[in-house]
C-alpha cells in the first residue's frame, strides 16, 4: 500500500513557489503534522484531515512574509487536484493520489 501523504507531499514539493527551506517549507509542514497528530489523541480530531492540512494549508504560499491570500489559493489548489483526480477525499476518511 502506498503511503498516501508520501504521494501528497510529492505532488506540493513539485509545484511549491518558495525554497523548501524557506520558514514555511518542509520542515514547517512536518512540524504542523507531527503537532496535530499529537494533538488529535487528546481532541479527536480526526487525523487524516490534520495530516492532509499540515501539508496544504502553506502549499500555496508566495512569500515567507505577509500572504494573506495563501489559503484562498490553498482551497483553490485542493480544488483543482480534485477536479484533476490527482486528489480523492471523501468523509469516510479515504484519500488516494494519482
Amino acid at each position: 500500500m502506498k503511503n498516501i501523504i508520501d504521494d501528497l507531499l510529492n505532488l506540493v514539493i513539485a509545484q511549491f513557489r518558495l525554497s523548501l527551506d524557506s520558514p514555511h517549507g518542509i520542515n514547517h509542514w512536518k512540524r504542523v503534522e507531527n503537532i496535530g497528530v499529537y494533538l488529535a489523541r487528546f481532541t479527536g480530531a480526526d487525523v487524516v484531515v490534520v495530516r492532509h492540512f499540515a501539508y496544504l494549508h502553506d502549499s500555496q504560499r508566495i512569500s515567507n512574509d505577509a500572504d494573506i491570500q495563501h489559503g484562498v489559493r490553498a482551497k483553490a489548489y485542493v480544488a483543482n487536484l480534485i477536479s484533476q483526480g490527482a486528489l480523492s477525499l471523501s468523509r469516510t476518511k479515504n484519500a488516494s493520489y494519482s
